[in-house]
């Protein structure tokens, strides 16, 4: 994983905040509560080329919706694969970690114990305090020259770019943005308890060579052991299924543990 822009609390901290970052060349976005299920978190589909500049933009219009992210690559709307949409309370920092994992604010191209490849560059950033139209971000990318002949500055895009700076658009606005603070301050009055769950998308597994994370093999599939006792295809490839096969009546497992704790 490499940086591109860092503004959360430490995984020992809660992990509030964002994170924009490149894996196998695709950038991804994290943007949370607490990870992994309080969270909106999102994957280009391509990935960006390499040894060249990319313009990357990416605008959020305060939802807590994965809808309400849109990236954009060279002035270009990208195609994103959402993979978390469950964010309910405040991504803002709590600004107190542990003695080893300092807040040390937003942090570009560079994380605690993580650093760019050699070779890679971080250059114009710059931040808006509101959500940006297809067509101011197609003018950051090529000035005037995106007036014309770019798929995003159309007439409608024209039309909604002049209707969002009307005072009734931006009275509109202001009332929802007022809106969504209150609820989130009553939301987070109320207490919350971890509880385990299932990710959406199942990440696979792998057999790893001398147990290096790098060195990938076969993938291994959601099952227990058949040494033990063969997997039923009937029953569902998470913890429950787990479960029932632990302490299905055939599954010796369970008795050798029994028998070990009386003698113990």
């Amino acid at each position: 994983m490499v940086p591109i822009i860092n503004h959360r609390d430490e995984d020992n901290s809660g992990g509030a905040g964002y994170r924009i970052e490149l894996e196998d060349q695709r950038v991804h976005l994290y943007m949370a509560h607490s990870r992994p299920f309080n969270m909106i978190s999102l994957v280009a589909k391509d990935p960006v080329p390499l040894k060249q500049w990319t313009h990357i933009t990416m605008s959020y219009d305060g939802s807590s919706r994965a809808s309400g992210v849109q990236f954009y690559f060279d002035g270009v709307p990208a195609v994103m694969e959402v993979t978390h949409d469950n964010l309910t309370q405040s991504i803002l920092p709590h600004n107190y970690a542990t003695t080893f994992d300092n807040f040390l604010g937003i942090e570009f191209g560079s994380r605690f114990r993580e650093k760019a490849p050699v070779g890679s560059g971080l250059d114009e950033v710059r931040v808006f305090n509101r959500a940006l139209a297809p067509i101011e971000v197609a003018y950051l990318h090529a000035g005037v020259k995106a007036l014309s002949g770019s798929p995003t500055v159309s007439e409608e895009a024209v039309r909604a770019w002049l209707a969002a700076g009307t005072p009734e658009v931006v009275a509109a606005k202001h009332a929802l943005t007022a809106a969504r603070e209150a609820q989130n301050k009553l939301v987070s009055l109320i207490p919350q308890v971890l509880v385990m769950g299932d990710s959406p998308v199942p990440r696979p597994t792998y057999r790893l060579e001398r147990g290096l994370y790098s060195e990938r093999r076969e993938q291994v599939p959601v099952k227990a052991l058949d040494s033990v006792l063969p997997w039923d295809d009937a029953l569902p490839g998470n913890r429950i299924g787990l479960a029932k096969w632990l302490f299905d009546r055939r599954n010796p497992l369970t008795a050798r543990v029994f028998a070990r704790s009386r003698r113990s």
